[in-house]
C-alpha cells in the first residue's frame, strides 16, 4: 500500500507463471503500469480519490474494458489482462492510497 505524499513506485511480485510488474507516478496525474505474465489475471484497485480512470494503452477507457466495477465506494477495481498495460488517470484530489 503506497500512501499520501509519494510521487512514484516500481513493484514486481513473484507468482508461478513469472514476475507481476508495477509501477505508478504522480506528475501530476496518476499513470499505472503493469506487466501480468501470461495465463493469470491481475486485480488492480485504484483509489476514488486519485481520479477517473481515462485511458488504457491509449484508448479510451469505457465502463466495459477490463471488467470495470465499483468497489466499496473507495476504490475502483480493474480486471487487468495477460501483457503490458499503461492506464491514466484524470487526477481529482490531491491525496489517496494505492493498492494492488
Amino acid at each position: 500500500m503506497v500512501v499520501g505524499q509519494l510521487s512514484q513506485v516500481n513493484a514486481s511480485v513473484a507468482t508461478d507463471f513469472g514476475a507481476v510488474q508495477f509501477s505508478w507516478s504522480r506528475k501530476p496525474s496518476l499513470t499505472v503500469e503493469v506487466t501480468v505474465p501470461v495465463g493469470i489475471l491481475a486485480y488492480l484497485f485504484v483509489p476514488v480519490a486519485d481520479g477517473t480512470m481515462r485511458s488504457c494503452d491509449g484508448q479510451p477507457f469505457g465502463e466495459g474494458l477490463h471488467s470495470v466495477v465499483a468497489g466499496s465506494g473507495k476504490y475502483r477495481r480493474f480486471t487487468v489482462p495477460s501483457g503490458a498495460h499503461t492506464m491514466a488517470v484524470e487526477r481529482e484530489a490531491v491525496s489517496g492510497e494505492f493498492i494492488v
